[in-house]
């Protein structure tokens, strides 16, 4: 390889070695270089280290391997100096060991022309159930993405102004995503989280789930519980949206009350409700598939799983 040469030192760069690893791993490339004095004098290690920093002979700790790419590279290019050791090479020269790294890794599931750098992200799922007073039986107006302003209809429940608890089947999505301060500074990822949290999706979510399948949870089933961010490890930080999507719609069973703050009954024989009506709390809406940016790629291996 070429030789560097500076005002004071002259360096060679004697092997290069690379590991790509997979999604949430590190891909690492080490780098040794031979160092010598352009005088001829003894090196000080402890000395002229900076010295060597300031000509370009060493990297200083979290300095990008290449400031400009190279064609052909792709995760190359977000690698970061991570370690730099310096051993005494006789008294005329030093050899450095300077190690890389990056958790970017090249996308399995990008388009084939283009180059998809990716960082890692995940989602899980869990069950839960929400408890709820249910008012009527065998209704005829269903559950849908709709405040509804008319009675739902069906059989009043024996009781007068009591109801009965149905526990509603709900699931929990926790999605994790990594990453890049340097890509998207964690301050501008701060503003964004008011556009998510306590919101309903106002478009149908999860669209790839079931394997492409064309299963997705509906307009105004999922409720954006909270987002939060944490720093991890160089820099690199994590969002984690919780999400809730709710077989009801996070609907409830609500009756009509008269002026004195009471349940208008009918006259029946049952003394049930005269009216009730599917109402949740008034929420704002935002399109969640926002959070991938328009990363078709990013969309897909989150929803599917990496190996797709």
């Amino acid at each position: 390889m070429a030789a560097l040469v500076t005002t004071t030192y002259t360096s060679t760069v004697t092997d290069c070695s690379l590991r790509a690893a997979t999604i949430g791993g590190e891909s690492t490339i080490d780098v040794t270089r031979v160092i010598s004095r352009n005088d001829g004098a003894a090196i000080v290690v402890d000395n002229e280290m900076s010295l060597m920093i300031s000509e370009g002979h060493l990297p200083a700790i979290d300095l990008p391997y290449v400031s400009t790419p190279i064609t052909g590279m792709t995760w190359e290019a977000t690698a970061r100096c991570r370690n730099v050791s310096l051993k005494q090479n006789g008294n005329k020269a030093v050899t450095a060991s300077i190690s890389y790294s990056t958790m970017w890794v090249q996308s399995p599931v990008g388009a084939a022309t283009t180059v998809n750098l990716a960082l890692p992200s995940s989602i899980e799922f869990m069950t839960r159930t929400r408890m709820t007073t249910v008012y009527r039986t065998g209704w005829t107006v269903a559950v849908s993405n709709t405040n509804a302003s008319a009675d739902i209809g069906g059989t009043n429940i024996a009781g007068g102004t009591q109801g009965i608890t149905m526990s509603v089947p709900q699931i929990v999505m926790r999605m994790r995503f990594t990453n890049d301060s340097s890509d998207v500074p964690m301050s501008d990822a701060a503003t964004n989280l008011a556009n998510y949290a306590g919101r309903l999706n106002s478009s149908a979510f999860i669209t790839d789930f079931g394997s492409g399948s064309g299963t997705s949870f509906p307009a105004g089933s999922v409720l954006c519980e909270g987002v939060s961010i944490q720093k991890t490890s160089h820099e690199y930080y994590d969002i984690t949206f919780e999400f809730v999507a709710d077989n009801w719609y996070h609907l409830e069973q609500v009756p009509t009350f008269d002026a004195k703050g009471q349940v208008k009954l009918d006259t029946s024989a049952s003394a049930g409700p005269v009216e009730v009506k599917w109402k949740r709390m008034e929420r704002g809406t935002a399109n969640f598939n926002a959070i991938y940016s328009g990363i078709t790629a990013l969309k897909k291996f989150t929803e599917t799983g990496w190996w797709t």
